[in-house]
């Protein structure tokens, strides 16, 4: 699946103002949740964000979960390899998990790369 698929087959008088409009505000991330993703100075506020609304997180959302963890993870090597991390990490996995059948290429592809750019490969949650 594409991320942004079912755009293309979109009538071409229906603009895209239109479409973003029909989409139900629960299927898409809540307002600010990406600048406040990318705003993240740590792992700790990264995860603090996604406790306060992941659960809300559409694919895009945690694409850049996994992307800004990645980032952050090069700054705090000592946390990502601390006992803590699985158990911090969990509610992430668990979400990415349950939502994997309808995340787009992107998203899985993102996910992937920071999963092997912090070598979490064995082991814990994911």
């Amino acid at each position: 699946r594409r991320c942004g698929a079912g755009l293309a087959s979109l009538p071409s008088s229906l603009s895209m103002r239109t479409h973003l409009r029909s989409l139900s505000s629960r299927a898409r991330a809540p307002a600010g949740a990406l600048r406040k993703l990318n705003a993240s100075g740590s792992i700790s506020e990264l995860l603090a964000v996604h406790r306060a609304g992941g659960s809300d997180f559409d694919s895009v959302a945690v694409g850049a979960m996994w992307t800004r963890l990645r980032r952050l993870a090069r700054r705090e090597p000592a946390w990502v390899r601390s006992p803590r991390a699985a158990a911090a990490l969990r509610p992430v996995c668990d979400q990415t998990r349950v939502m994997l059948s309808g995340l787009c290429a992107r998203t899985v592809a993102n996910m992937l790369h920071a999963l092997a750019t912090m070598r979490l490969v064995r082991g814990g949650p994911w």
